[in-house]
């Protein structure tokens, strides 16, 4: 355009014109969607930062992504404060084998015997229910304990268990018991077991006079002799139950625990290669079937004082079945007293001099002739 007609055109603008072009502000377009960027910028970082604390499902695990210490600690806090208990797993693991309990007193409660209806039962506290969950085997009620190892047992109620095996072979009052009990603490139901050795002697001195008077020689040799003769290994001898030492009377141990019930009660003691043995079952033992004797535990190798109990090889409880017995001669006293006079198969000759009592019979000499 040439300068005359630019002039003649600008010439031509009003005022008016000039002035809205002077102070007219435009709006910019582009200022309104800067402004929704940023927010959604600050949304999208808060949304990053807020993911590792957002529940993922129905119910709720926590995300893997890793976490501040400041953020464990801040869900330690509100764990402990809101959280609900967690559920029991559907497979719980399997619980540890049982350690042996022990009583104040240092016998060992998973030998602790106490008496129902005249019969000698070992707990099994590690097959206890609480008061409130009784157990599904639970049957009838069987009696109360009359004694025990534990004071406080004494007074329970005692229930026999459903399909165990019944004893009703010596019972004592024509009573019959069952293998297994169920005995009701203050704590709760515990399990205990029999094998049917009764606070009355398994035989009397009537059966031996019979046994006399038939000749059977084999029942007055396996019920009186063998098992102190294949346990002992020939060394159980004394004029005088007085004259025994400690280790002399552990050693004893494992042959009455047969005796008095026809069954041997080794399995209560077992733990692996060893018999452990309380020393209150000790002396129950000795005193069932010797008079006289003093036991001094402490005084031998096989005691263990964390456990008050003798520890012993589990061999100790095996047999020696090479022995052979032959009965020479059988003489019954009038003060309820039996002397056998025996013959071992490697020459050697004893005399066996047993009294019967109401309770067991006892041996008052084991002497080499």
């Amino acid at each position: 355009m040439k300068q005359e007609k630019l002039f003649e055109a600008l010439a031509g603008v009003g005022d008016d014109l000039l002035e809205l072009a002077q102070n007219k502000r435009f709006p910019n377009p582009w200022r309104r969607w800067g402004k929704i960027a940023a927010c959604l910028a600050l949304v999208l970082c808060l949304t990053a930062l807020a993911l590792p604390y957002l529940p993922i499902g129905c119910g709720s695990a926590k995300s893997e992504a890793p976490m501040t210490e400041a953020a464990v600690a801040d869900e330690k806090a509100d764990t402990t404060e809101t959280a609900a208990p967690e559920e029991a797993p559907e497979t719980p693991a399997e619980a540890p084998e049982p350690e042996p309990e022990e009583n104040d007193g240092g016998v060992e409660k998973t030998m602790t015997k106490f008496v129902v209806c005249g019969t000698y039962y070992y707990l099994r506290p590690q097959y206890t229910t609480p008061l409130d969950q009784p157990p599904r085997e639970l049957g009838e009620e069987l009696g109360v304990v009359t004694s025990a190892d534990l004071p406080e047992l004494v007074g329970c109620t005692v229930y026999k268990e459903q399909n165990s095996a019944v004893f009703d072979r010596y019972a004592v009052d024509g009573q019959a018991v069952t293998q297994n009990v169920w005995v009701k603490t203050a704590e709760g139901y515990v399990s205990a077991t029999t094998e049917n050795e009764k606070i009355v002697s398994r035989y009397t001195f009537t059966d031996v006079e019979q046994a006399v008077e038939d000749g059977d020689a084999d029942w007055l040799l396996e019920t009186f002799v063998l098992p102190l003769e294949a346990h002992g290994r020939g060394e159980i001898q004394f004029a005088d139950a007085s004259q025994l030492t400690a280790d002399q009377l552990n050693r004893m141990v494992p042959a009455f625990a047969a005796m008095n019930m026809g069954v041997t009660v080794v399995d209560h003691w077992a733990e692996g290669d060893r018999l452990v043995i309380p020393v209150s079952d000790v002396r129950f033992r000795l005193e069932r079937f010797l008079t006289g004797f003093t036991y001094d535990p402490e005084g031998t190798e096989a005691y263990d004082p964390a456990r008050n109990a003798v520890i012993l090889p589990r061999e100790a409880a095996s047999l020696d079945e090479s022995v052979q017995l032959t009965l020479e001669d059988a003489i019954l006293s009038d003060a309820n007293t039996l002397c056998l006079t025996v013959l071992r198969q490697d020459g050697v000759r004893r005399e066996y001099v047993i009294r019967f009592d109401t309770d067991s019979w006892r041996y008052l000499q084991i002497t080499t002739q």
